[in-house]
């Protein structure tokens, strides 16, 4: 009985730790998607930003021309 009370015990240990290692895994990933989202947030503002006043460009020339 004591052998399989060890094993028990044993088995839990390891279980525990994979589910702890797996969790920090798991949030770091979520962090790391996270700033991805971010980033590709900012860099389509930041396109649109610099991409309206050429939009404005080509509309006044189109109507300059017209």
């Amino acid at each position: 009985m004591w052998m399989i009370d060890c094993t028990r015990q044993l088995a839990n240990i390891i279980i525990n730790k994979v589910a702890t290692m797996s969790e920090k895994f798991n949030r770091k990933n979520c962090r790391q998607y996270d700033a991805i989202v971010t980033e590709i947030r900012s860099a389509a503002v930041l396109t649109f930003v610099l991409v309206e006043p050429q939009d404005y460009v080509d509309v006044l020339k189109s109507l300059s021309l017209g």
